[in-house]
C-alpha cells in the first residue's frame, strides 16, 4: 500500500476521500508578506476584461463615426446623404429615392461618386488609421526588401515600416 500512497502523492491524486472544501482559501485572508492585500484581490475578473474591451471597441467605433462624419460633410450634400442613408440609417436605395424624389439609379450614382470621392488623398489621410491598423507594416514589407537594401540601411522593410509608422503617430 505505500508503494500506491507515494506513486499517488507525487502524481498529485488524492489518496484518501477527503472533502475538497477542507483545502480551500478564504478570498479574504491577507495573502503573506504584503501590506492589506486579499486574495480576492489577485484573482482575475473574466467579466471586467470584457468590458474593456467592449469599451475600446465602442470608443473606437465612436471615433470611426465622428470622423466619417467629418469625411462625408466635406462631400456635396446630395452625395453625403445618399451614403447616410444606406451604411448610417440602413435606407434601402428605393426609399431613399422617393425621399429625394429621384431615380434609384440616381441615388446609387451619388453613392458610387461619393465613396469615389472619399478616396482622394485629402479624405483618405484621416479615414487611414481606422483601416486595418498593420496594414502598413505588411505592405511595406513587400518593397525594399533585398539584400542590398538591408546592407545599405542594415534594417529590414518590415523594421523600417514600424519605424516610419511611429513616426507619424508621433506628429
Amino acid at each position: 500500500m505505500a508503494l500506491k500512497t507515494a506513486f499517488a502523492g507525487a502524481t498529485g491524486q488524492r489518496t484518501s476521500k477527503r472533502d475538497m472544501l477542507d483545502y480551500t482559501l478564504d478570498l479574504d485572508a491577507p495573502i503573506p508578506g504584503t501590506d492589506d492585500m486579499l486574495a480576492a484581490d489577485v484573482i482575475p475578473d473574466p467579466s471586467s476584461e470584457e468590458a474593456f474591451q467592449n469599451a475600446d471597441r465602442r470608443m473606437y467605433i465612436k471615433q470611426l463615426h465622428a470622423v466619417l462624419n467629418d469625411a462625408l460633410n466635406t462631400l456635396p450634400e446630395e452625395q453625403g446623404a445618399a451614403i447616410r442613408g444606406t451604411f448610417f440609417d440602413g435606407l434601402t436605395l428605393a426609399v431613399q429615392a422617393e425621399q429625394a424624389g429621384v431615380s434609384t439609379e440616381r441615388i446609387r450614382q451619388r453613392q458610387v461618386k461619393g465613396m469615389r470621392a472619399m478616396r482622394y488623398p485629402k479624405i483618405n489621410r484621416r479615414l487611414r488609421p481606422f483601416l486595418y491598423p498593420d496594414a502598413d507594416v505588411y505592405a511595406a514589407g513587400l518593397h525594399g526588401n533585398g539584400i542590398g537594401v538591408f546592407e545599405r540601411t542594415g534594417s529590414s522593410s518590415t523594421e523600417r515600416a514600424v519605424l516610419a509608422m511611429d513616426e507619424r503617430r508621433q506628429l
